[in-house]
Order: structure tokens, then sequence, then C-alpha cells
């Protein structure tokens, strides 16, 4: 340290203070002599591991993984060497430390750098509630301490939260952009309690948790799936044993075959090997598996119940469209019996299409009421139903005019219904029209607090729904989300056991929630061993795994622990559960970052894979329209169409080689899509995966990437391309975007510019913008962001609204607007800030048109004197219709009006 005053550094990429005092030996900071205190950091030289490579107790917080890396190399003599690379943030962390608040700890360590120019790297401590404003403090590490080990030693105040138990020491590896990559050594590590009252009120991070247990994790074929004919099973371990894995052997045994002499395989070097029983009639059984040394010692072993079947007959059924879509039927349709055989178990698609008329239904194999038939308010004439592999046939009657029957085989649709609207009677309505029918899997209800998933809470259920969905032959499922944010140390075998009581046991799917990769490898350890559990008392019972970071680019690497996380779950649910990657990418300014989320995706698909083969069919790209501004928005760039970007993501699941092993796609969150978007996505997934399209969509109805229509759509060049009318500033509020308008994905600043309107009572304030290459007759929708400007400035936490009303409204000269289709969302569920994203509709009537804000309501009232409104986040797109009529069938189908088109996630 380079003098011995107090540095203060406020971390902004995070929203902490953290601040340090360093030890001068003297004052009341000062550490007791006669006190040393144990230190309560665990496992800093990586001596103890969670199986082979995974260090007890260290994660890594990474704000954007896709860009960049955090590498921790343990060195001789207990040094660890941290180097980071890519955008400047990045943490190396020990969790779940047990501190006092407002009481005083020592950090103490020795720090070796070299070239970090300035870049604020230092050690910090935070709680789990990220009380930042109980300001705390870090100094930087020296920029250069020319080969030497410089000690540090400091004292430092914890926040003195109440609810401040849990807390998280962080080394910083955050750097300046001037600096894209450095690397720096440490060693010595201590934090300790300066008396002893606090140090019996503290404790390192609790290590009671087993280590990782070797556990021979079969990995191909699902469990539920052994070929009767020629058993076969390939297994992984994780040893590390000292003879070396390539001299061990995999013994398994049947244990029902009392004499049979048990079936040996090697293990290869990475630790997989595959052994084979010849045939094993068709059945349960249990099979023993053993990994021996070469002096037969016992290493590991476990048992697994298997179901083996008689194989079925190979089939080749239908002409591949693509990854999702295999065509079976494509002929007239008319009166008649067709064939058809699927090639394996699975969804058939069956669609009448053109002018059929109302009465032509279609009756499939033996059931004994129409699955094709008119519904009002439908606009198609379609089913979808689960069918065994083999010969099928369709018998159909009351065609009249002409038309056309295509049968495909389609894999799994995943859907929810979507809340639009106050109303949920016409929110139902609008999703039979638009988004209900193509769905194959449906969750008819989520249930968030996995405690109380009992008789009280499947009561919410609406009979109406679930009535339809089986109508429709869709599976049905509802959703329990057991989500691992919470406590290191999740009790997923207790939850459990509450979820699968009552009778809906076989009858919903678990949802693990917000699962991340490459972390928490305790927790991961602590949920695969109680999906393994639950393997044998509930095998019916299906585990759908979501993980919420496969945008940043992770991927499955660590074997040790991840082999038998993808594999428990695939073989729940008799071999249904699912591994979903969840498909939030941020909707950016060039397709080249879409390409990047689409590699990243990519890698996770084929790392699964890789790690375990049975995940084939078991991997769901489940997807999102999260873009409500001040919730969660992935539309980040109001320049580019989303349009085009969804299309563009779907046509790459369709298309691409590496997703042609997923198990089909989800379209989940759609309750902040809106409408428009929802539709959109609609068409999507009903062109690529039911449909077997190939083709550019958003370029079939000429959405562009950047259209251009609006320069300087967000305020990035403050009024540049702007006409002003009146008191209107250009400003930039820090955090605006990021913080409070909750962008996702983008860098600290990104959205901060604003246009800031100052009502006057005497004249209102106008921003316009001339809008030129318009197509008279056609629609287009324009998208804002309206804040009040003093509480997106302050954001106290208190202001769950704007402090007066706001009057603002948005106008398009030379512009029809259609009322009936103008949105307002409000939001600050998340951030506090009451934000105001307007939605309005216009069709052209000239390829020319000036775009208005103005601070007035449409019967010209104002907020009052004085107040400050924020302006930003302007989309200006054409709308997605199928005809000059729709605009006013989805305004029928929603059944808005004044007081229930208002969406308020206050």
């Amino acid at each position: 340290m380079k003098d011995k005053t107090v540095v203060w550094w406020r971390l902004a990429a995070v929203g902490v203070l953290v601040a340090w005092a360093p030890w001068t030996g003297r004052g009341s900071d000062a550490p007791d002599a006669a006190f040393t205190g144990r230190n309560l950091i665990v496992n800093f030289d990586h001596r103890q591991r969670m199986g082979i490579d995974v260090p007890l107790g260290w994660t890594t917080h990474i704000r954007d993984k896709m860009f960049t890396s955090l590498e921790v190399a343990p060195e001789a003599d207990g040094v660890l060497k941290l180097t980071m690379k890519g955008e400047p943030f990045a943490f190396y962390e020990q969790r779940n430390l047990t501190l006092v608040p407002g009481a005083k700890y020592r950090i103490s360590y020795e720090v070796q750098t070299s070239g970090l120019d300035g870049a604020p790297v230092y050690l910090f401590l935070r709680d789990s509630q990220w009380s930042w404003k109980d300001a705390q403090r870090a100094p930087n590490l020296p920029d250069d301490t020319k080969g030497n080990w410089v000690k540090q030693e400091g004292v430092v105040t914890m926040c003195a939260h109440a609810g401040a138990t849990e807390h998280t020491l962080s080394i910083s590896c955050v750097h300046t952009r001037a600096v894209p990559e450095l690397s720096f050594r440490l060693r010595n590590l201590k934090l300790q309690a300066l008396d002893a009252a606090t140090e019996q009120a503290s404790a390192p991070m609790s290590v009671a948790e087993p280590q990782l247990a070797a556990r021979i994790v079969p990995v191909d074929p699902l469990l539920a799936n052994v070929n009767a004919e020629d058993a076969r099973l390939t297994f992984y371990w994780p040893g590390a044993p000292a003879c070396g894995l390539a001299n061990c052997r995999l013994r398994a045994r049947v244990q029902d075959w009392k004499t049979a002499a048990p079936a040996m395989a090697r293990l290869d070097a990475k630790g997989y090997a595959t052994v084979r029983f010849g045939r094993l009639w068709p059945g349960k059984h249990g099979i023993e598996v053993t990994v021996v040394d070469p002096a037969t010692n016992q290493l590991a072993q476990n048992v697994y119940t298997v179901t083996s079947r008689k194989p079925e007959k190979a089939l080749t059924a239908g002409r591949r469209l693509n990854n999702f879509v295999t065509a079976l039927v494509d002929q007239p349709l008319a009166d008649g019996e067709v064939a058809f055989s699927r090639a394996t178990p699975g969804w058939v698609w069956i669609s009448f299409e053109g002018d059929v008329g109302t009465g032509a239904v279609g009756y499939l194999d033996d059931v004994g009421y129409p699955v094709v038939r008119h519904r009002d308010g439908e606009r198609h004439l379609e089913t979808q139903r689960f069918v065994a592999a083999g010969a099928h046939r369709l018998r159909i009657v009351g065609v009249m005019g002409s038309g056309r029957l295509r049968i495909n085989a389609v894999k799994t649709v995943w859907g929810q219904r979507p809340t639009l609207t106050t109303r949920p009677t016409f929110s139902y309505r609008w999703g039979n029209v638009y988004t209900l029918p193509f769905f194959n899997r449906f969750d008819i209800h989520t249930v968030q607090n996995t405690t109380t998933f009992r008789t009280k809470e499947r009561q919410y259920v609406d009979p109406a729904i679930v009535g339809y969905v089986y109508e429709r032959g869709m599976r049905a499922f509802a959703n329990v989300r057991a989500n691992p944010d919470g406590p290191l140390y999740d009790d997923y075998e207790a939850t459990w056991k509450n979820l699968t009581e009552g009778p809906w046991a076989a009858g919903f799917s678990i949802s693990v929630d917000e699962n991340k990769v490459c972390t928490y490898p305790q927790r991961t350890v602590h949920y695969t061993e109680a999906v393994w559990k639950m393997l044998e008392l509930h095998p019916e019972q299906s585990v759908n795994l979501f993980y919420a970071d496969t945008s940043y680019g992770n991927y499955f690497n660590q074997p040790q622990t991840q082999v038998a996380e993808i594999a428990a779950t695939v073989n729940s649910g008799n071999g249904t559960g699912l591994i979903c990657p969840e498909m939030y990418a941020a909707v950016r300014a060039t397709r080249s970052d879409l390409d990047r989320y689409l590699d990243a995706y990519g890698k996770f698909v084929t790392s699964a894979l890789e790690m375990v083969p049975a995940s084939r069919g078991s991997v769901v790209l489940y997807g999102a329209s999260y873009v409500q501004i001040g919730d969660w928005s992935n539309y980040v760039v109001p320049s580019t169409d989303i349009k085009a970007h969804y299309a563009a993501m779907y046509r790459a699941f369709a298309t691409d080689p590496r997703f042609a092993e997923c198990a089909g796609i989800g379209c989940g969150g759609q309750q902040a899509g809106g409408e428009e978007l929802l539709r959109w996505v609609a068409k999507c997934v009903r062109y690529y995966a039911l449909e077997g399209g190939t083709g550019d969509l958003a370029e079939q109805y000429g959405f562009t990437w950047a259209p251009g229509f609006v320069a300087n759509a967000d305020m990035d060049d403050g009024l540049t391309n702007w006409v002003v009318k009146g008191d209107v500033a250009a400003e930039r509020i820090r955090g605006y975007g990021v913080r409070t308008q909750r962008r996702q994905a983008v860098p600290n600043g990104f959205g901060d510019g604003v246009a800031t309107f100052t009502t006057h009572a005497a004249m209102p304030n106008e921003l316009a913008q001339e809008i030129k290459g318009l197509k008279p007759g056609a629609f287009y929708a324009v998208l804002c962001c309206v804040a009040d400007r003093d509480s997106a400035v302050t954001r106290d936490g208190k202001s769950w609204g704007p402090k007066a009303p706001i009057g603002f409204s948005v106008r398009l000269e030379g512009a029809t607007e259609l009322p009936k289709l103008r949105t307002e969302a409000i939001s600050a569920e998340r951030s506090k800030v009451g934000l105001r994203t307007l939605r309005y509709v216009f069709r052209a009537e000239a390829p020319s048109a000036r775009l208005v804000f103005v601070d007035r309501n449409d019967d010209g009232s104002a907020a009052p004197e004085g107040f400050r409104q924020a302006l930003n986040y302007i989309s200006f797109m054409p709308y997605y219709v199928e005809s000059a009529n729709e605009p006013d069938e989805i305004a029928a189908s929603l059944g808005w009006t004044d007081g229930n088109r208002i969406r308020d996630r206050r």
C-alpha cells in the first residue's frame, strides 16, 4: 500500500460501496495484539476438492461470460494465481460466511502484482442482501510489486444491516477497458475476528456437506430403455485412483442372475466404460456396478434399476424437413381413410388446410371422438397427438370444398397461457386464436412456493384450461419450482417429499429453476443425489432442470459433477426428464451478436451430448420474450427490430446441425412480451416447429434487423437528429439503462441517455423527427419509455411510481392511429421506479410522416408545473399483421378498454 490514508472506492458495476481502513496499529480499529482469531476462510490453497477439479468453497461471479474469462490456478506453497480477460467485471468468491453485523474483522494476505496500471483490484466483503448503503472499504492492489511479495492487512467494519448474517468474501478482478487483461498472485489469505465474542458468533462456510461421492453414473442408454436383445450400458466414474483410470475395471452384475459371471470392461482415460450383458429378458432388473483396481479392491459401487424392452422394428417414415419436423403426409384433403407411420413414439401434427368447411372432421385410430374439428374462434383445423411407433390411420369425413391434408412428425412444443390483460377470459380467448393451439406440452399451473404445494395450491388450476388442454391431446403439467438461489445446501430431498404427497403425484413435473452451469458444485451434488433417490422412490416423477446462464457462453466442462447431474435429470420420469437451457438472447445492434449467442447455445447442447449421450432428445431450447422495461428486458437496442431477431433465432434452431438432437422448443415467460411479439413468436414456432419451414420468415414479411426509421433512437448522442420545441434537454442518468430499466446483458452506461421534458403550463414541450421510407397503408408500432426523472435519479427504494401523474403522448403526423391497440405498461416491481412503456400503432398514409413526442395527454392535460419526465428507448418498427382487417380482430380478441389495457407490474 502506497500510503496509510483512507481510500474510498465505489464498485459501480454492482452497486456496492466498499471501504477499507488500513491498520496503522493505533486507534479504535487496531486489532488486539493479545487476541488471534481463527481463519474464517476455507480452502484458500485449493487442496480440498469436490471431486477432482472442483475446489471446495470457491466460485466465480462473472457478469458476461460470453466475453469474460477468469482463470484460477493453484500453485506451490499455497499460492493462487488469478488471470482475468475480456470485459472488466469478474469476482472470485467464497460465500456463506457467517459474520456479525457491525463487528470488525481483520483481512490479511500477501500479493504479487505487475502491470495493474490503476485497475480497481481489491478484496471486499458483502452481505447476501447487498446492503450497499452501509459502506465498507477496500484498497486497490499495488500496481507493481517488482516481483516481491507485499503484505496487505486491514480492518473491515461490517455493515449493520440486521438481516446480514450470510456474507461473501470477493476477490475483485475488475479492470479498466484500457487494461484488457490482468494477472496477480495471492497467498496466506486470512479473515479473522478482532475479539473473542465476535469470533464465537462467526463461522466459516459450512463444510458439513459430504464430499462428492464418486458415483458410477449410467450415461447411455436411458435406464428405462435398455435393449433386451443386446443389453449394454455405458458408465462414467469420476474417480482418481493412484493406479490410473486406464488400469481400473468396471464390473456389472445383474442381480437376478445369481450364478452368472459379471460383465467386465476397462475404463478409458476419461472414466467411461461400456459393459455388455447380451440378452436380458424384458422387465425391471437391478444392476450392481462396481469399480475395482488391478488388485480387485472395490473403489466404488452403485445399484440401479433398469427396464429392458424388446427393440421395436426400425421404421423409415417420412421426409425430414428440418431439425424439428418430418413430413409424413402431404396430399389433397378428401373423405376417406389415410394411412401413415411414425418411426418412433412421439407427436404428430394433423392439419386440414384450405376452405374445407366447418363440418370436416378427422378420427385417429380407435379414438371415438374427432381429434380434428372446427372450434369457434380458432383459425386452424388441426391437432397434435402423441402416438406409438408404427402404423396409424386417419378417417376423414365431412369435407366440403378443396383443401390439403398435412401430417408431420414433430417434437416438443412447450408453452404457457399468455396473460396480456386483467380479464382472464379475454386472455384465454386471445390465446385460443394466436398461441395456444400449436403447443403439445402445456403448463396448466406454475407454483413458486414449493413448501405449500398441497390441496390449497391445486385449487388455483383453471378447470376450463385443463379441459381445453386434455381435449386437444396436449400433455399438461403443473410445474413446481424448486429455486436453487436460496441457501447453499438446499434440502431437495425434503422438498420433493412434500411435492410427491397427495393425488397429483403422477400429474406434475418438478422444475428446478435458475440453475447455473459450472457453479455451486456442492449444490449440484446435493441435487443429483436427491434425483437418484427419487428415481427409485418415484420413477414416474419427471424433473425439468432450467439453466439460466446459457446466454453467457457457459457449457458443461466439469464432468466430475455435471455428468451425474445431467444423467439423473434425463433418467427421471422413466426417461422423460428434460434439460432446459434458457434462450434469453439480448436483442443487440447486429446479427453477429446473435451469432455469438447461438454459438453459446450450440456449445451447451453439444457438451451435454458429449458427456451424456442419453441426453439425445432431452434438451428443450426454452425461449421466452422477456422484454418489459423496468422488470426484465432483453430488447435492449430499440433501433433493432426484435421480430427479425426471433425469426433468425428460431430458424437457426430448426436448421443448424448443432440443434438436430434437441427435444424441441419452449415458449415460456410470454406474459412480458406484448401482444405483437407473442403473435410473431407463435408464427415463428408454427412455421419452423410444425410446418417444417426453413426459409427466412422475417424476410418474407419485410422485417429487417435495423430498419433505420429513427436516428439516435435511444438518445445516445444527446438530442442530435431531433427537433426541439420548448424546455427539453439532454442528460445522462447513471445506471438508468441497466439498473432502472433492467436492460440485460449490456455494459454499464448503456441506455443512460435521456431527453428530459420540464413541464410548463404555458406551453407544451415537443421533440420531433421526420420519418421516411413508409409504405402507405402499412401498419407501424411506436414504443417508448417515459419516467419520473427525479425518481429515476434518486432511486430511494420507496417510490413505487411517479411522484406526480405523468402527462405524455405520441403522435405520428401524416398517419392514422389505431387507438384500440394503444397500450401502457407500468413497471416498478424490480426497479422501484415508475416506468411507463407506451405503445402506439399507426397506419401510414404517405411515404413520410412526422413523429412527435409531447408532454401533454390527449385531452391537453399536463403534469404539475416543473415536473420533469425522461424519455428514451424509442422503437419505430413495422407492425406484424396477416391482413388489413387483423388489427380490429386483435383488439376484439383482447377486449381492451381504457381501464384494462394498462399492464401494471407494481
